[in-house]
């Protein structure tokens, strides 16, 4: 009766690729700009949230590389580049007309 229920999506992201192409249809019959681009958009949506469910576990979405031991060196030099960032931020609320990167003697 409830088939739904019992109809469990693909693994990964097809199910999501799926809905996103049949909404991209549905964008190029639609005859408001608006609510073509609200589909549009949409269909979008579902295509990064289906490259989320691909990736491997434990990847970085932004830089794809996996977290462990065997590159705990870049992550370090990566934790060290963000604290002089934010070092260098904080140096220049203080003074705003300090150039960036400048030493603090």
């Amino acid at each position: 009766m409830n088939d739904r229920k019992e109809a469990a999506p693909p693994n990964g992201g097809a199910h999501y690729r799926e809905i996103a192409s049949k909404l991209r249809i549905v964008a190029r019959e639609c005859h408001f700009p608006n609510a073509r681009q609200e589909q549009l958009d949409i269909a979008a949506s579902f295509n990064r949230r289906a490259d989320h469910f691909d990736r491997p576990a434990g990847t970085c979405k932004r830089m794809a590389v996996p977290f462990g031991p065997g590159n705990s060196e870049m992550m370090r030099e990566v934790a060290a580049l963000w604290r002089r960032l934010a070092d260098d931020a904080e140096a220049r609320a203080a003074n705003p007309l300090r150039p960036l990167g400048a030493s603090t003697i």
